[in-house]
């Protein structure tokens, strides 16, 4: 298959475009009526041993960036094969380096490309003539040739020029040996420097012939006279020329220094633009000799050539990165631009400035009028292609206006420009639109960056926190419109690329003190960070050991002393520490780290620097601090577990709290809370039936929350039996006259947290610890006021180990680092949660009336809360089937109690018949103003809508909801909630509801025991997001329970290709014997888990569940009546002690086992706990190490997997050669 084809074929998200800018070589394809000689089929596969996949990866390796891939599109689609490149060769580089120029070359060869390549042979003449005892002699740098060195030098050329062809034809590629008959030249001065020519014009015919044949030239740089005597040439004067007749758009010199060196620093010179800098080069003191000459000669040479070509000097082993990135690699000599700075607007051709402004502005006069002299600083290219403005108004100047064409991008003009903005201005700040393609180049330009919806803020050279901070706040504010006139940023083209990245590349982390609980979460999570590796762990009881749970790549346990860490944060290799130590231990890390003065941010998760005055340490809770502060800090202190939970529920009502007397609070919290130290605190057996209070005065969190919200509180910790898991009660003393209740502090905290994805208000029921257990944020509700309203109960609960520690501190690493701050982590779901998700045209007549009849139909009936699942995530989509049957069950009954109602279907014109039409009028008036909002959206739209419709209609009989939106919250009819709202932007999520009490049966016609649907706006991705995520739960979570064998399907062979361990199920009845268990049971769990399987150890009384099931069918009492309803209430009552004891003993016993193999569970599931009929699910991980024998049969069966391709190749490439010999017999005859 062509290459083209491949890659149009076979690429579905990479721009097809992209693969253009590469010319083909036509192959030949056998039709109907043509014949080949047997020398096409002979000599056809020898052209195509280089790999087209792995010419496929070079490419897509080499392209970096969309600006490069369109850079690309206009040079290599509108230039001929002639003028791609011109490539000049180093002697020595076919001596040192000749696999991997014939290997650059092949690969542009295969791409369709022919570069004109031309070499020298300098080194390999002065190694020859040393031998015979010649001294090579020069003058003015020109080689003197006489008739003996002319002999010498005709035999290199020779013996080089056919050592790189046949490299080149041994990986497929045709090459043309070219020794002569194009340089046409002249004695340059025969008395003088002899056999030396100069090059007065050039024979094209030899090298447009083998180009047009597919073939590469290489030449040497051997000229003639018209008399036929050959003359030495200098092989970079011979390039030029030939640069000269072919005008390509790449000239590269290949040489071993790879570049031109800065005499001064040592370092290479990247670029070269001689129209800005050609005169100040040539005074360094540093440009002598054959520098200064190549200089010279290379600028001769662009100034007969177009704007657009270059000159590059580097190293073979950059090639293929000089070609096809702008970066490139050695030192590229181009004309460049001119940049010219003004102070003064009369000093500028305002003609053509007006003429680029006009897109930028509204009033080109009037923002022109407003450029006074002093107040701004204007740079422009001669032909104007970058015009950038810089306002110097303000403590950091401002980088107001920057219109680039696309030439100057393209043409890179944009880096210059930069260079004397960094010059001119130590400190800059400027803001894009977060559409802006060329998003890349100016993250690569800033030193911050902080985004909002629409905007994103850069910066760079500002070291002041305060300063950054008021930036920040400047750009998020309310005023935040009047930062920028117009376009912060224009192009002279519409942009629709758009990156939301924060930052480029994978950053490392180093994790100081990894043994604890929250270190092995942090280790999880950064497992599954896209742009976080984990560069060092370091644990003195577990170095030498293998980081657990970590699958990116093996690290290994170390023990970093003071001095590690001072050279790991010299060299550069930690952009992040994470300092998991204990209370009063981290500071002479800290004090290492800092003594460098270093790159590497530092994240503290102990309570040493939670109350720094100095301003150096940033404390890292977002929600209630805000993000700027943590942005900009190279400090961080993370929030203690308790503190944490406290202040996100005293902070919204912070204005309300007495000050006669303090808030109390009494927190519980899980044992793995008091480490992994043994102690009584975290020894489950001494926490059964148990609650220890400790430490209940002048707990260290006491005063982290009285120091970091202003307001004493009186903290009461206590540790629980469960593991992890914080349940919190705080009791707030009121001010007078506060007028607040359960109600209105709801809207509070809604209004409050609203946006947070890691805080949750629950509402009037309390949150409980085991609903939030494994979970990622903080559920705050039960909202309770005492009668005399002098105290208020609020409720939070969060996980200690996660957003009690390692999730905190993921977020805080993602901002201080520039990536999305709940980057890789997942995101929490309330169970009543909904969505309804954006449309886009009209509904039809035909859809209206079937998404009414729906909706009425659901209405009537009241649904059980299940969702259909038809439509939605691949998980969905598996589990469908489970409920195929249920569905069409249910739609056989629904429609009998139709029948047997006698209701007519709603016809969308007439409306419900008589017997309808009072049912319908109190629920609505106007049933057109119903659907009023609603727009044509596919399945999941519908279906998201139609939940919150029906649940709105079932709520209260006006349609009533509490609408939560960013001015405030009201009480409005549901099809009025969405009038106001952007359907293509926003969505609504229910995020609950409320019982109509007595004093509000007096406000819109609501009656108690009502309930009030909350309704909160949000964006739509957000909207589409949450209830996604709320249907995966509600499926998954019943696959655990039921279908848990299409689970494991699923998740079958997941790390090869989407595809992971098999789980093994051992099942369980409660009532079975104790040496069943230690026996059979036993045996099949350890069994599976040595052999490195997944198990699900599934406890029911399936067997007894099954005996009843079929009693009731068969002989058992009829459906519905009250020997079934007994039955089906004694199989749901609750558990007995003596049942509870039995199972948990069961459980207990399981657990023993477990332990004796080192195995933890990592899942656990209770469906119906506490009930006869409840199950139980426990998953185990496998064990990681294998015995012996089953790495000789892995091996083994590895060998004869290979052994059976090797045998299939061979079979293969025996039919090949079989069909092709009587093909050829064929057409021989």
């Amino acid at each position: 298959m062509p290459l083209v084809n491949l890659l149009n074929g076979k690429t579905k998200n990479v721009s097809k475009s992209l693969f253009a800018l590469v010319a083909y070589r036509p192959t030949a394809k056998v039709s109907s009526g043509t014949l080949l000689s047997h020398k096409n089929i002979l000599t056809k596969p020898l052209t195509r041993n280089y790999s087209t996949r792995s010419t496929v990866i070079q490419l897509l390796n080499n392209i970096g960036s969309k600006r490069e891939v369109q850079q690309y599109l206009k040079y290599f689609t509108s230039v001929s094969q002639q003028q791609f490149a011109v490539i000049k060769v180093g002697g020595a580089i076919i001596t040192q380096q000749l696999p991997q120029l014939a290997s650059c070359l092949a690969f542009l060869y295969h791409l369709g490309l022919y570069p004109i390549v031309l070499h020298g042979t300098g080194p390999q003449i002065n190694e020859i003539l040393e031998n015979e005892g010649i001294e090579p002699d020069y003058i003015d740098g020109i080689r003197i040739t006489d008739e003996k060195t002319m002999g010498v030098v005709r035999k290199c050329f020779l013996e080089q020029n056919l050592k790189l062809v046949t490299a080149l034809e041994k990986m497929g590629v045709k090459a043309r040996p070219i020794t002569g008959g194009v340089f046409n030249a002249d004695y340059l001065d025969k008395q003088k420097y002899k056999l030396v020519g100069q090059i007065h014009s050039i024979n094209k015919a030899p090298i447009e012939a083998s180009i047009k044949a597919g073939a590469l030239p290489i030449l040497t740089s051997l000229a003639e006279t018209s008399s036929g005597q050959l003359l030495n040439v200098n092989a970079d004067i011979a390039a030029g020329m030939i640069a000269r007749e072919f005008k390509p758009l790449k000239i590269v010199y290949l040489n071993e220094k790879g570049g031109i060196i800065n005499g001064n620093t040592g370092a290479k010179i990247s670029v070269i633009n001689l129209d800005e800098e050609y005169e100040e080069l040539l005074k360094e003191s540093w440009v002598k000799y054959g520098t200064k000459l190549k200089i010279k000669e290379i600028r001769d040479l662009l100034m007969h050539l177009p704007r657009s070509s270059s000159v590059a000097i580097i190293n073979v082993d950059d090639l293929q990165k000089e070609l096809f990135t702008d970066s490139g690699a050695g030192t590229l000599i181009r004309r460049g631009y001119k940049l010219t700075a003004y102070d003064d607007l009369s000093q500028v051709n305002t003609t053509l400035l007006k003429k680029n402004l006009s897109d930028e502005v509204a009033d080109v006069e009037e923002y022109l009028a407003g450029l006074t002299p002093g107040s701004f600083r204007l740079y422009a290219d001669e032909p104007m292609e970058v015009l950038a403005i810089v306002k110097k108004d303000g403590t950091v100047p401002k980088l107001d206006k920057l219109v680039v064409s696309k030439s100057g991008w393209l043409n890179n003009v944009t880096d210059n420009i930069f260079k004397l903005l960094e010059k001119d201005f130590p400190s800059l700040y400027w803001i894009i639109p977060e559409t802006d393609e060329n998003m890349t180049w100016h993250f690569s330009k800033s030193q911050g960056s902080y985004s909002k919806p629409g905007q994103i803020l850069f910066w760079y050279g500002i070291n002041d926190l305060n300063v950054s901070s008021s930036l920040i706040t400047q750009f998020v504010g309310p005023n935040a419109s009047g930062i920028s006139t117009g376009n912060a940023f224009s192009q002279a083209q519409k942009r629709s690329f758009h990156t939301s990245r924060t930052t480029f590349g994978s950053k490392k982390v180093a994790l100081i003190g990894a043994r604890g609980y929250t270190g092995q979460n942090l280790v999880s999570l950064l497992n599954r960070h896209g742009d976080l590796d984990i560069g060092y762990v370091s644990s003195r009881e577990l170095a030498g050991k293998k980081l657990q749970g970590y699958e990116k790549k093996e690290i290994i346990y170390s023990n970093l002393s003071t001095d590690n860490i001072k050279e790991i944060e010299t060299n550069g290799e930690v952009d992040m520490w994470i300092m998991a130590l204990p209370n009063n231990v981290c500071k002479p890390f800290v004090e290492a780290i800092e003594s460098v003065k270093g790159k590497g941010k530092i994240i503290d998760l102990s309570a040493d620097y939670r109350f720094d005055t100095t301003g150096k340490w940033a404390y890292g809770l977002p929600e209630l601090k805000g993000r700027e502060s943590i942005i900009v800090a190279d400090r961080i202190s993370n929030p203690g577990c308790y503190a944490t939970c406290a202040q996100l529920a005293l902070a919204p009502l912070k204005e309300y709290v007495s000050e006669r007397s303090k808030p109390s609070v009494f927190g519980v919290s899980g044992y793995s809370g008091a480490g992994t130290k043994p102690s009584k605190k975290n020894d489950p057996e001494f926490l059964k039936d148990n609650l220890i209070p400790y430490s209940l005065t002048d707990h260290i969190h006491e005063r982290e929350i009285g120091f970091q919200t202003g307001t004493e509180v009186a903290f009461m910790p206590h540790v629980g039996s469960w593991f992890q898991g914080i349940a919190m009660t705080t009791s707030i003393p009121l001010k007078e006259n506060h007028g607040l209740t359960p109600e209105r502090v709801e809207e509070i905290f809604q209004s409050y947290y609203n946006g947070e994805k890691l805080v949750k208000v629950v509402g009037g029921e309390p949150p409980l610890v085991r609903d939030v257990s494994g979970k990622h944020g903080c559920y705050i509700g039960g909202f309770q006021l005492n009668k005399a309203g002098t105290r208020l109960v609020v409720v939070s609960c969060l996980d200690n180990l996660l957003k009690g520690a390692s999730t905190q501190c993921l977020q805080n690493m993602n901002l201080a680092l520039g990536y999305d701050e709940h980057e890789a982590i997942p995101q929490i779901v309330l169970k009543q949660s909904r969505a309804i998700c954006k449309a886009t045209p009209l509904l039809n007549e035909g859809s209206v009336n079937d998404l009414k009849s729906l909706f009425f139909k659901e209405t009537e009936k009241k649904p059980a809360t299940r969702d259909k699942v038809n439509h939605f995530s691949p998980t969905d989509r598996v589990s469908a089937p489970n409920y195929r049957r249920k569905q069409v069950q249910e739609k056989k009954n629904d429609g009998m109690n139709k029948e047997r109602r006698g209701k007519k279907e709603f016809n969308g014109k007439q409306g419900f018949e008589k017997k309808d039409k009072k049912y319908r009028k109190e629920k609505y008036d106007k049933k057109e103003d119903l659907l009023a909002f609603m727009e044509t959206g596919n399945d999941r739209d519908k279906a998201a809508a139609k939940r919150v419709l029906s649940e709105a209609l079932q709520a209260n009989k006006g349609g009533l909801v509490q609408l939560i939106r960013e001015g405030g919250a009201e009480i409005v009819k549901v099809y009025n909630a969405f009038k106001g709202l952007k359907l293509s932007e926003q969505g609504v999520i229910i995020v609950g509801n409320k019982r109509i009490k007595e004093e509000d049966t007096d406000k819109h016609g609501l009656q108690v025991g009502d309930k009030l649907l909350i309704l909160k706006v949000v964006d739509r991705i957000q909207a589409i997001k949450q209830y996604g995520d709320y249907l995966s739960e509600q499926v998954v979570d019943k696959l655990k329970m039921s279908g848990s064998s299409i689970l494991r399907k699923q998740n079958k062979d997941k790390k090869d290709g989407g595809r992971g361990k098999e789980v093994k199920v051992v099942q369980i009845g409660w009532g079975i014997s104790g040496n069943d268990l230690a026996g059979q049971k036993k045996f099949e769990i350890e069994n599976h888990l040595k052999k490195g399987h997944d198990v699900d150890i599934i406890f029911d009384d399936k067997e007894q569940l099954d005996k009843d099931n079929y009693a009731t069918a068969n002989s058992g009492p009829s459906e519905g009546s009250e020997q079934w309803q007994e039955l089906q209430k004694r199989r749901r009552r609750e558990l007995s002690d003596v049942e509870r004891a039995v199972r948990e003993k069961v459980i207990g016993k399981v657990g023993e086992i477990l332990e004796g193999i080192e195995r933890l569970p990592s899942t656990h599931v209770d469906g119906r706990r506490g009930y006869l009929e409840s199950r139980t699910v426990i998953h185990v991980k496998g064990l990681l190490k294998k015995d012996e024998n089953s790495k000789k049969a892995a091996k083994e069966a590895k060998a004869r997997e290979k052994a059976e391709k090797a045998e299939k190749n061979r079979m293969r490439r025996l039919e090949r050669e079989r069909l092709e010999r009587e093909q050829l017999k064929e057409l021989t005859l």
